[in-house]
């Protein structure tokens, strides 16, 4: 179940969950793995339920933090922002992992809500507790690029793209590249991001789906393909953030009826 969830397979792991609890695991630990699948299937009030009887039993950064992530997910901002906040002064533990995964959460909430100044905070406090933490990195350079410190951005995303296989960084390498008109560079990095994003559609794609999209939309410069990933995305997981990605492909692709029916469900 785990393996299928990882690779988006939200179906199949559910049913691998059913057959584990009929082999006598624990329901405590189902429960817990179904809410995650839920929450990233975009079925919330499912999710809500396990997430809220967890977070009551046993009140630590691990369930406030998740109940953080789904409360931010449906909208409710000011309660994730109260979670968040509670769930680092109930941290007992020494390993700066778990309050890095949780400043990174509560950074990737504000940059969707576009306070990028409250995000560079976060991201970078999640950064400065564990500088491996690839993804905290990543997105501490989108959003200096976003505000306009385009080569804190280039400088941090360089070493990313040169040493991991997530295309993820090419792509935002690529685009950062290009603002600052290093057209060669910038293309090179097209290439790189733009072959592996077609390979790893071929194997998996219900995980990529939505970081091909969000590439194709953005430095790969084909929104009639993003168009076409973002509702295969959306086919997997109806969340707030697909329905984002489609509105979003879909303007960019002047398909006007696909917006409007995105926009309906952003309201």
């Amino acid at each position: 179940a785990k393996i299928a969830s990882i690779f988006h397979r939200f179906s199949e792991a559910l049913v691998d969950l059913d057959r584990a609890e009929a082999l006598g695991m624990e329901q405590r630990e189902v429960a817990a793995a179904r809410a995650g699948i839920f929450q990233a299937m975009g079925r919330y009030d499912a999710a809500l339920e396990v997430y809220q009887q967890a977070a009551e039993k046993q009140p630590n950064l691990d369930t406030l933090g998740k109940l953080a992530s789904l409360k931010w997910e449906m909208g409710e901002i000011a309660a994730a922002e109260r979670l968040f906040t509670e769930a680092q002064y109930r941290y007992r533990g020494v390993s700066p992992l778990p309050v890095a995964w949780l400043y990174f959460q509560q950074g990737h909430m504000w940059m969707g809500e576009g306070n990028l100044q409250r995000a560079r905070e976060l991201f970078e406090a999640a950064y400065s507790r564990f500088p491996a933490y690839a993804a905290a990195q990543g997105h501490l350079a989108e959003v200096y690029a976003a505000l306009g410190d385009r080569s804190i951005a280039i400088a941090l995303l360089l070493p990313l793209a040169q040493s991991s296989d997530d295309p993820d960084y090419a792509s935002q390498l690529s685009q950062t590249l290009s603002e600052v008109n290093r057209v060669e560079e910038a293309l090179h990095w097209r290439d790189i991001a733009a072959q592996r994003y077609d390979e790893l559609m071929a194997r998996h794609p219900e995980a990529f789906a939505d970081h091909a999209a969000d590439f194709w939309l953005g430095a790969g410069r084909n929104p009639q393909k993003a168009l076409e990933l973002a509702q295969k995305n959306l086919s997997v997981r109806q969340t707030r953030r697909a329905y984002r990605l489609l509105y979003q492909a879909a303007v960019a692709s002047q398909d006007r009826a696909i917006a409007q029916e995105a926009s309906a469900h952003l309201r």
